[in-house]
């Protein structure tokens, strides 16, 4: 991945890519057996939740997320990241 990347690799070289990382990931799920879909899903919810608290948190300081440049979105992201209960 990180070779096509670097190459500037047109859009369809890392589409077939990344698809082969994913059927790797889907096959490594198997393996330990882990739904792939289920932890798909919770991992969405999980950068959802995270995201809008990101949002919340830029608004509750004064100001729009979009507005801040990616180290201050970096920045909300581990604060969201940090107050979410430890699984």
């Amino acid at each position: 991945m990180r070779a096509e990347f670097a190459d500037g690799a047109d859009p369809m070289r890392l589409q077939d890519e990344i698809g082969d990382v994913l059927f790797v990931m889907v096959n490594l799920a198997r393996h330990a057996g882990v739904d792939f879909s289920r932890a798909l899903r919770h991992a969405n919810g999980k950068f959802e939740r995270r995201f809008r608290l990101m949002e919340q948190l830029a608004a509750a300081e004064g100001g729009a997320f979009s507005e801040r440049n990616l180290i201050e979105q970096e920045q909300l992201w581990q604060r969201a990241k940090a107050q979410e209960p430890k699984a």
